[in-house]
């Protein structure tokens, strides 16, 4: 992993979420890039913004954003390894992220969260979490307000196993698990004979034994309607430190970040969610 990129507000939330990314970030030795879409103000074509005006807001905005970076260092133990930078650019996030991404080589977005209805709706104007992680071409880990990191031990990866054929999906977690020891679970949730899994993908999860040997993984059916009371209730019954899906539209992430389910996930106020996306490297 070269660089994760940290998208800040300069909220508790972001704080919270630049803290986590910072743990992965000693673990693997990636650079931070912390980034801020900073306002430009505008009241009407009768008032022009210089660009020395325009300029000092940037500069004052990068002061701030590197102030905020050194408070995450502090904040973190054995953080002398750490190396930062930090990008500010007037906007809007979703206008700059896949030039972003491409620049500073990006292997992973971390974002933070209140964990209520609509996502990162601090961070980014007019957007949330759910549009950078489906328009997104790298990994996007989701990191609620109430999040304390402690080292990965239970993971819960919900899947369809049609999707795990393709070992480059699965890559991030591979690389993860160089670093620090955990177990997988990969959790199917039958909701009707449509979802049961068939011989086939049964298979393609016998075939990872191979690429996971070192690692404790299982593979749990479970028959549940609701997909998400399902994977809630596993979640906490093996107190799982990880939720990893990849998201689909008017798929598990969309369910998840509907303001009706929400409110209802207890769940979503201090569980991270990784969103894995095909292709990101070659196994």
């Amino acid at each position: 992993m070269k660089s994760i990129l940290i998208p800040v507000d300069f909220s508790d939330c972001s704080f919270t979420a630049s803290k986590y990314a910072a743990e992965i970030a000693k673990l693997t030795k990636a650079k931070l890039i912390f980034f801020n879409a900073y306002f430009v103000p505008f009241s009407g074509q009768e008032i022009y913004f210089s660009p020395e005006i325009i300029a000092e807001q940037e500069k004052s905005v990068m002061v701030k954003l590197m102030n905020f970076s050194n408070k995450v260092v502090q904040s973190v133990t054995d953080s002398s390894s750490l190396i930062c930078h930090h990008v500010t650019m007037p906007g809007l996030l979703t206008n700059y992220i896949s030039d972003l991404i491409e620049e500073h080589s990006i292997d992973m977005i971390v974002m933070g969260t209140t964990g209520q209805n609509e996502l990162l709706k601090k961070i980014f104007i007019g957007s949330n979490a759910n549009s950078i992680v489906q328009n997104s071409t790298v990994p996007v880990l989701v990191v609620p307000e109430k999040t304390d990191f402690k080292p990965l031990q239970k993971i819960v990866f919900a899947t369809s196993l049609q999707e795990i054929k393709d070992l480059n999906i699965i890559y991030p977690l591979m690389e993860l698990s160089w670093f620090t020891k955990f177990e997988i679970h990969f959790v199917v949730v039958v909701t009707d004979e449509k979802t049961i899994p068939t011989e086939e993908q049964l298979k393609e999860y016998m075939s990872l034994d191979s690429v996971f040997k070192h690692i404790p993984h299982f593979l749990e059916v479970v028959e549940d309607k609701n997909v998400v009371h399902a994977l809630e209730s596993y979640i906490q019954d093996i107190e799982a430190d990880l939720l990893v899906t990849i998201p689909k539209k008017h798929g598990l992430i969309d369910k998840i970040f509907q303001k009706s389910v929400t409110s209802e996930m207890v769940f979503l106020a201090y569980l991270p969610i990784l969103c894995l996306k095909p292709e990101t490297k070659n196994v």
